[in-house]
């Protein structure tokens, strides 16, 4: 869609437990990070959005405040426009960014991120470490057949493994794109069938293995191998 095009704004349903300026602010802000309003598109005029909206202008130019202050849109004599993606990551937390991101850069991001992670959690896991990254593979195996719980399980590994690397930045990264790993994990599992499922568990038990035995560069390299095996899930067609 270009810049210049026309978009509907259906009406909001707005609830009672947000303001109605931060509803606007949630829903456009949405429609940036989806693309559905694409970089650098002009807003229509205050008038014609109050009225697709259903508010008024003090409320939606409360909503444009905070956007402004987010990173989102631009406000000038010449209209309110959507900035550009690099603008954006500029301001926004990364927490944001990661789901601003598409799936294939979160699992190079992952691949990255992780496979040191688990090294280091080789080198300094302690004993309770160990023992919080083992129940997590046994609520896997027990819980194969319900999905969201596999995938809780499977995301608390992961974040096990950042604390296991006890390098506070790189924990906090981890929570901070928590949520976005979920929903790929879970998008994963949809494709899979019970052997392959009974295959990802695996995986987590060779990291554990690896990180439990301190042997850094096999925990990398499984750690990594997994990932990439994510990956393939996610982008295999369905069917």
């Amino acid at each position: 869609m270009d810049a210049s095009d026309k978009v509907l704004f259906p009406a909001i349903n707005f609830t009672a437990s947000r303001s109605i300026a931060d509803e606007i602010y949630v829903y456009i802000r949405h429609l940036i990070i989806t693309e559905a309003l694409p970089p650098h598109y002009v807003f229509p005029n205050e008038n014609e959005m109050c009225q697709m909206l259903g508010t008024g202008r003090s409320t939606l130019r409360e909503a444009y405040k905070a956007l402004e202050a987010s990173g989102f849109i631009s406000r000038s004599k010449r209209g309110t426009r959507v900035n550009d993606a690099q603008s954006i990551a500029c301001t926004i937390p990364f927490s944001m960014a990661i789901e601003m991101s598409d799936s294939n850069d979160l699992i190079e991001f992952r691949a990255m991120i992780e496979a040191e992670l688990a090294a280091l959690a080789a080198r300094r896991a302690t004993p309770d470490n160990i023992a919080q990254l083992r129940k997590c593979t046994e609520q896997m195996v027990s819980n194969q057949r319900n999905l969201l719980k596999l995938t809780q399980y499977d995301t608390e590994f992961h974040i096990e493994v950042a604390h296991a690397s006890h390098n506070h930045l790189l924990i906090n990264t981890m929570h901070m794109a928590v949520d976005s790993f979920f929903r790929g994990v879970y998008e994963a599992f949809l494709n899979q069938t019970e052997a392959m499922i009974a295959s990802a568990i695996q995986y987590h038990h060779n990291i554990l293995f690896a990180i439990e035995s301190g042997e850094e560069s096999v925990a990398r390299t499984a750690m990594r191998s997994h990932v990439e095996k994510v990956k393939q899930q996610i982008t295999a067609p369905r069917g």
